[in-house]
C-alpha cells in the first residue's frame, strides 16, 4: 500500500516551556508574551470587607484582576442587580491595585427566546447603564457560555440548525456598539465559550454546541447581517478539562477546544471572520493594522479538589459532591502546567483561574487556591511561583492559518492491476470534519494538473469510466470509498478533493503516485 501525497497543516500548541520547547517558535516580529493573571470569583463582591482580605491574596500571588458577574433580569431590565455589593467592592479593589472586569450576563436562559430584538435592545441598554455606573471598568465580558442550553435557549431549531449563535451575535453586536459609543477605548470580550458541546438537537436535556461549530455559526450570522464594524476585541473562552480529573493541558478532539487547542480556535475564528470588518488573530510576520487583532481571555479554568479533613473542618462544606476529584498536589501540578502552557502564546492576554476561594456548597466549585476557611492549598505557592516566572524563559508560540484541510491524508492501492478488475478502494482521513470527492484518472498532461483534477472531481471535467464517489468524513476518522468501473490498460492515479465543512474554501487535493492497469 502506498500513501497519496499528503498536504498536512497540523494544529500545534505551545508545549511546556523548559520541558519540550515551544512549538512554532521563530524569529517573527512579535514580542514575548505580556500575559496577565487574575481570578474569576464573586466572593470579593459578597465579602463584608469589600474583598480586602482576598484582594490582598491576589496581590501577593502576582495577580492583577478579578472578573466579577453582574446579572441582568429581563423582568426588571433597568435595575442594576447587586449594585450595592459592587459599589462596596470597587474602591477596595482600586486600593489593592486590582482591576475589575465585569461579565454581564442574563440571569435566565430563556431571556431572549421571545421578542428577541426588543430584549437585545434592552440588554444592550443595561450594559451601557452598567458601564456608566462604574466608569473605572475598562473591559466587559458579554454573556456566559452561549453555546450551552443552561445559559442560552434555544440552542437549535427543530431541523437541527444552530440558532443560539445567531441570537448571541445580535446581543454581542448591540453591546459592542453601546460600549464603544460610551468610550471607544473600552474592551469588549465576546463568547465566554464552554470548551465542549454535544451538538445534539432539540429535545436533548444537555443540548449544546461545540465551540468550533458555534464560532462558524456566529460568523455566518455576522456575514448575513451585513455588518461593517466589529463585534469583539477579545475572544473569551473557558478552559476546563473534559473530566475534572484530567489535566487542564490535555487536548480535546475536534470540534471541542480547551487550553491546549487555542490554534484550533484561532483557525475557527479565521474561517468565520476573515475578509470582514471583524479582526482575526495576528499571525507570524503580520504588521500592525488599523483596528488591531483579537486576543484571548481565558477567564475560567480550574480543577476541583477533594476536601482533606486533616487540613480543614469538613463541616464548613455542605451538600454532596457531583464530580470526580483530585488531591491537592495534583491540582497544584495542573495549575503549574496550565500557566506554563498559555504563557507561551502571544495571543493570550489574560488567564483567570476559577476560583480564589472554595464555594462552601459541594455542588458548586471547590477549585480555590484557598480552602473555604481561607487556609492556603499547595496550589497557592505553586501558582505564585509560576506567575513570577511567567515572563521569563517563555519561547513565544506563533500561528498561521491554513488554507487546506487539517490532517488530510489518503491511502490508495497503487499496485499493478489487471484490466479485468472492477473494484478499487480509496481511503481518506482528516483531523477535522470534511467532505470528499474521490475518483480515478488517466495519466496524461491534460488530466494530471491540479486544476484539471479539481474540475473533474467537482463534476466539471470528463469522466474516466470509474464512478466517482463522495461523502462526509468525520473528524479524527478515516473513510473508505469503493470505486467500481472498467479501466482500459494504461497508467492512472487516484485523486481525492477534500473540503473543510467549517470553510469550504479550505481544500486539500490528495493524489496518489501512478499505477498501471495491464
Amino acid at each position: 500500500m502506498s500513501r497519496g501525497r499528503l498536504l498536512l497543516a497540523p494544529l500545534v500548541f505551545c508545549l511546556l516551556a523548559g520541558v519540550f520547547g515551544a512549538a512554532g517558535a521563530g524569529s517573527g516580529t512579535r514580542a514575548a508574551t505580556t500575559i496577565s493573571f487574575g481570578i474569576t470569583d464573586d466572593a470579593m463582591k459578597y465579602a463584608d470587607d469589600g474583598g480586602a482580605f482576598l484582594f490582598g491574596d491576589l496581590t501577593d500571588l502576582g495577580m492583577v484582576e478579578n472578573r466579577v458577574i453582574v446579572f441582568w433580569d429581563e423582568n426588571t431590565p433597568r435595575k442594576i442587580l447587586e449594585e450595592n455589593f459592587v459599589d462596596r467592592m470597587m474602591p477596595v479593589a482600586a486600593a489593592s491595585g486590582i482591576r475589575i472586569v465585569l461579565a454581564i450576563q442574563p440571569i435566565h436562559a430563556l431571556a431572549f427566546s421571545t421578542n428577541t430584538p426588543a430584549k437585545v435592545a434592552a440588554f444592550a441598554s443595561y450594559v451601557g447603564a452598567v458601564a456608566r455606573r462604574w466608569p473605572q471598568v475598562r473591559e466587559f465580558v458579554i454573556g456566559n457560555e452561549p453555546n450551552v442550553r443552561r445559559f442560552l435557549q434555544p440552542q437549535h431549531t427543530a431541523d437541527g440548525s444552530i440558532v443560539s449563535a445567531g441570537v448571541y451575535e445580535q446581543i454581542l453586536a448591540a453591546s459592542y456598539d453601546t460600549l464603544k459609543g460610551i468610550d471607544p477605548g473600552i474592551k469588549v470580550d465576546g463568547l465566554a465559550l464552554s470548551p465542549r458541546g454535544n451538538d445534539q438537537g432539540v429535545g436533548v436535556g444537555a443540548e449544546s454546541v461545540s465551540p468550533v461549530r458555534f464560532i462558524a455559526a456566529l460568523g455566518a450570522a455576522y456575514r448575513k447581517s451585513g455588518r461593517t464594524t466589529p463585534i469583539a476585541d477579545v475572544v473569551d473562552i473557558h478552559a476546563y478539562s473534559n473530566i475534572n480529573t484530567q489535566p487542564l493541558t490535555r487536548s480535546y478532539q475536534w470540534p471541542q477546544a480547551g487550553a491546549a487547542d487555542l490554534d484550533r480556535l484561532k483557525q475557527a475564528w479565521w474561517d468565520a471572520f476573515h475578509g470582514t470588518a471583524q479582526p482575526v488573530f495576528q499571525e507570524k510576520g503580520d504588521p500592525a493594522r488599523p483596528g488591531g487583532y483579537v486576543t484571548f481571555r481565558i477567564d475560567e479554568s480550574g480543577t476541583q479538589v477533594k476536601i482533606d479533613p486533616t487540613k480543614v473542618d469538613t463541616k464548613l462544606y455542605t451538600g454532596t459532591e457531583n464530580v470526580p476529584l483530585v488531591d491537592e498536589a495534583t491540582q497544584a501540578r495542573y495549575y503549574n502546567d496550565l500557566i506554563g502552557l498559555v504563557k507561551c502564546d502571544t495571543d493570550v492576554q489574560t488567564l483567570d483561574l476559577f476560583h480564589l476561594i472554595d464555594e462552601p456548597l459541594l455542588l458548586g466549585f471547590q477549585s480555590g487556591l484557598l480552602r473555604v476557611d481561607g487556609s492556603k492549598r499547595p496550589a497557592y505557592a505553586t501558582v505564585k511561583k509560576a506567575i513570577a516566572a511567567a515572563h521569563t524563559g517563555a519561547k513565544p508560540h506563533t500561528w498561521r492559518h491554513t488554507t487546506g484541510v487539517i490532517g488530510a491524508r489518503g491511502q490508495f492501492n497503487v499496485t499493478t492491476k489487471l484490466a479485468a478488475q472492477r473494484t478499487f478502494w480509496s481511503t481518506v482521513a482528516t483531523g477535522e470534519e470534511a467532505t470528499v470527492q474521490t475518483g480515478i484518472f488517466p495519466v496524461s498532461p491534460s488530466t494530471l494538473g491540479a486544476e484539471s483534477l479539481r474540475s473533474a472531481l467537482v463534476g466539471a471535467g470528463s469522466s474516466t469510466g470509474v464512478t466517482q464517489l463522495g461523502g462526509l468524513v468525520k473528524a479524527n476518522t478515516s473513510r473508505s470509498f469503493k470505486l467500481r468501473g472498467k479501466l482500459v490498460p494504461g497508467r492512472y492515479v487516484y485523486a481525492a478533493l477534500m473540503k473543510a465543512t467549517m470553510d469550504p474554501d479550505r481544500t486539500t487535493l490528495l493524489v496518489s503516485r501512478p499505477f498501471t492497469i495491464r
